[in-house]
């Protein structure tokens, strides 16, 4: 094998095993109801620290938390650091409208 031969096979693997790595997704694929907490910590977390805030604090409004898009919670939370609105709950540090949103989720999982 020459030296050229093995540079275009190697980079044919290459790409082969990148293009394969890619997740494949359905174009019904449902998304997930809270994005932003989902794509760090997994469920039981999520409603765990929600039991935790609840015991600790009341949820006025759990359908506000409950119904925010993605891009208003995001906002939310950004602003909510920015004022240093924080709170720790199971070792997470989060900002308060996450911790609501967890606290919703808990709310209609029980």
């Amino acid at each position: 094998m020459n030296r050229r031969t093995f540079i275009r096979l190697g980079g044919t693997s290459v790409a082969v095993v990148s293009l394969l790595s890619f997740p494949v997704m359905s174009c019904k694929a449902k998304e997930n109801p809270y994005p932003l907490l989902q794509n760090f910590m997994p469920a039981d977390t999520i409603r765990l620290i929600g039991k935790e805030y609840l015991q600790k604090n009341t949820l006025k409004d759990p359908e506000f938390y409950s119904n925010l898009s993605k891009n208003k919670a995001a906002d939310m939370i950004e602003k909510d650091f920015e004022e240093d609105k924080t709170i720790v709950l199971s070792g997470w540090i989060l900002s308060e409208t996450e911790a609501k949103q967890c606290a919703a989720i808990y709310l209609q999982k029980k």
